[in-house]
């Protein structure tokens, strides 16, 4: 009886783990055809305007889905100085968001998609390592944190040079300064992206629901986008040509992909999440074959494939440690 439990229980766990895995590896390709598309049509859009039609359109969805099971999210019930903790998170994380979209959306004008998203996703680890340090001292960082941190600083740099070169998948000539504000876009959007992990995961410790989180975390983007908008009215003619489009993308590119992460997240420990995500750039370098803005670039995909291998490097060395630790044990 014993064994026929556990036979249950670990067919339970391999379920979990195989919708787990087959969320991310989703995520994957709806971010890579996200990122194309994003690229192709904010050609003739200003960015920002359609961050805010963007948002304006998944915000409410989020927000309704929160209210709809507002009667069971644990943050209600919380004492008063987890209240405060989680307003004080929430806060930081409506920063980071904002950071986060406006960045992403600015970096895709300018800079290719496959090094956007590998230059962000690698950006993002090794601020995940750095932040994750200075907030808790006695985390301990292995040998792979290092080695995947130093690949991934010494491959941006060779992206970086890739693109002042003009040795990159894009067609079109781009100004310089546009490119340097790219990367800088790509910077910020690493960070960002790092923090908003971070805070997420505090206010979920607090007993906050992921419905809580997308419901409270996009005021303050909503805000600057929508105050940017109502400056530049000369822009929205634009936005309305394809505003279809951008509403399209809201549910198929911001709220699916979120919700799917959610679920893998839920499933899979957070290094296989990790791992998996990292394949991310692969994805989009083979969507953005059928951009005629971009052609395929050799020294774009080696410094691509080498960001990627480091992230799943990393990955899988924490998973292997925790393998042996869970074996000691």
């Amino acid at each position: 009886m014993t064994a026929f439990l556990i036979g249950i229980r670990t067919m339970r766990t391999a379920h979990a783990l195989f919708v787990g895995i087959t969320a991310l590896m989703l995520v994957n390709v709806i971010d890579g055809l996200k990122e194309v598309y994003f690229g192709i049509l904010l050609q003739r859009l200003d960015s920002v305007i359609a961050t805010f039609v963007l948002f304006a359109v998944a915000w409410p969805v989020f927000f309704l889905g929160y209210m709809a099971r507002k009667r069971s999210t644990p943050a209600l019930l919380a004492t008063p100085e987890k209240k405060a903790s989680i307003r004080r998170c929430l806060l930081m994380l409506n920063v980071s968001s904002a950071a986060l979209w406006i960045s992403f959306l600015l970096a895709l004008k300018w800079v290719e998609p496959a090094i956007v998203s590998a230059l962000v996703g690698g950006v993002g680890i090794i601020s995940t390592l750095v932040l994750n340090k200075l907030l808790r001292p006695t985390a301990i960082m292995i040998r792979a944190d290092y080695i995947a941190a130093l690949v991934i600083a010494l491959a941006s740099v060779y992206l970086g040079w890739v693109s002042m070169d003009g040795r990159t998948a894009v067609r079109d000539e781009f100004d310089s300064n546009q490119v340097l504000l790219g990367y800088l876009m790509m910077l910020v959007c690493g960070v960002a992206m790092a923090l908003t992990s971070i805070l997420s995961k505090v206010v979920a410790d607090h007993g906050a629901s992921s419905h809580y989180l997308y419901a409270h975390r996009f005021y303050l983007l909503l805000a600057i986008t929508g105050v940017y908008t109502s400056l530049n009215l000369s822009e929205i003619a634009a936005v309305i040509d394809h505003l279809d489009a951008l509403v399209l993308l809201a549910f198929v590119g911001v709220i699916l992909p979120l919700l799917l992460l959610q679920e893998g997240i839920k499933r899979c420990e957070p290094v296989t999440t990790e791992a998996i995500l990292a394949a991310a750039p692969l994805f989009t370098i083979i969507f953005q074959t059928v951009d005629s803005r971009l052609a395929f670039s050799v020294f774009s995909f080696a410094g691509v494939v080498l960001i990627c291998l480091a992230a799943t490097y990393n990955g899988y060395s924490h998973l292997s440690r925790l393998s042996v630790e869970g074996v000691r044990t």
